[in-house]
């Protein structure tokens, strides 16, 4: 995916994409060193040490592998690996209202950059990344009967951290010429220039930062906090502690293990509300558990955004995942799908771009050489 529609959404996604994608020098740590909401666990794009990563159903959708003995995904098979991948995510998506079907979804989405599947591809037929398609089915099952809450996200951080280790190593030792992540022995690739806004932007294979443990001073720029811990910033200094479960003092949401977010009312560490409870609004969540669900301020309950054809605002986030609010109209309206005529990249749906035709379509690529 390409544009930030519903934050929560791209959190769980944006975990798609092993190995893959394009960053910059600057982008060598997720939300692991102030224990930011939805990312981390993943190998990342190109420059994101924890982010990003393609994924697949794992058996169960479309390219997929069969099913093995007792019903378990057999072997992803790397030429079908990036129709699972999308498959996986589209999932999520479609569970989360981003797209309406899984069809047009497969259609609009793609989860990494136009060159990294094809570069990926080139790479494990060359040898230079090895791919273990037992453990992809493995860890791409991770996205099957996925849930659009906060509790189904927590459960998938969990499972994704034992599952997906090891789909792809590289070959590239540190100080290598590399293109995406998954050449690289350490798994990061950072590009060289970051300025470069090209699809293939050349860069050198780095050593991660080693996790700070808890107790540990994360001051230093670029420290990440090991898991289950945030950045605890005070004049005194930076310092890694554990984020809290339900009942723990807090001042943001970062401070709490997933799915609890901060009170702002309480100061607490708190359960998401169900759709219809009362709610309160954290620094970096709704406070309700439905990821598509808002915080209305007349009732003070979760509710569903509205969804299109429905009255909305342009200054808060009142409309469901995979609609805009309309500026002229007032009304939440669903975003473009593949081949329909538009003006704007930003009405396309998920990751189409409006092409020099005028019509929304999925960018393409070559591989990186």
């Amino acid at each position: 995916m390409m544009r930030d529609q519903a934050p929560f959404v791209l959190a769980v996604v944006g975990l798609l994409g092993l190995g893959l994608g394009c960053g910059s020098t600057a982008s060598t740590s997720d939300g692991g060193g102030s224990g930011g909401r939805g990312t981390g666990g993943g190998s990342g794009g190109q420059g994101g040490a924890g982010a990003g990563a393609a994924a697949g159903s794992g058996g169960s959708g479309p390219g997929a592998g069969g099913g093995g003995a007792g019903g378990a995904p057999g072997p992803i098979s790397a030429s079908d690996y990036p129709t699972a991948a999308v498959a996986a995510e589209c999932q999520v998506l479609v569970a989360c209202g981003e797209a309406p079907d899984q069809a047009s979804c497969m259609a609009s989405n793609l989860p990494s950059g136009p060159s990294d599947y094809p570069t990926l591809l080139d790479d494990i037929a060359s040898g230079k990344t090895h791919y273990d398609g037992a453990q992809a089915a493995a860890c791409l099952a991770v996205y099957d009967n996925a849930m659009c809450t906060q509790t189904w996200l927590a459960t998938f951080h969990a499972q994704y951290a034992q599952r997906c280790a090891g789909v792809f190593t590289g070959t590239v030792g540190t100080g290598g010429a590399c293109f995406i992540n998954a050449e690289c022995v350490t798994d990061l690739c950072l590009v060289n220039d970051s300025s470069c806004a090209a699809q293939c932007c050349p860069g050198t294979c780095m050593a991660p930062p080693a996790s700070v443990p808890l107790g540990g001073d994360c001051s230093t720029a670029g420290a990440t906090c090991v898991a289950g811990a945030f950045c605890d910033v005070t004049a005194a200094g930076s310092t890694c502690r554990a984020q809290g479960v339900a009942g723990t003092s807090c001042s943001a949401d970062a401070q709490c293990l997933l799915p609890f977010y901060c009170n702002p009312v309480s100061n607490l560490c708190t359960q998401p509300a169900a759709t219809g409870a009362p709610c309160h609004y954290g620094n970096d969540s709704s406070g309700c558990d439905t990821l598509t669900d808002t915080c209305a301020a007349a009732t003070g309950t979760c509710v569903a955004a509205g969804g299109a054809g429905q009255p909305c605002s342009t200054t808060t986030a009142s409309c469901a995942s995979g609609s805009y609010c309309g500026a002229t109209s007032g009304l939440c309206t669903a975003y473009l799908g593949p081949g329909a005529s538009c003006t704007s990249a930003s009405k396309c749906m998920l990751s189409l771009v409006c092409d020099s035709t005028g019509h929304c379509t999925l960018p393409t690529g070559s591989a990186c050489e």
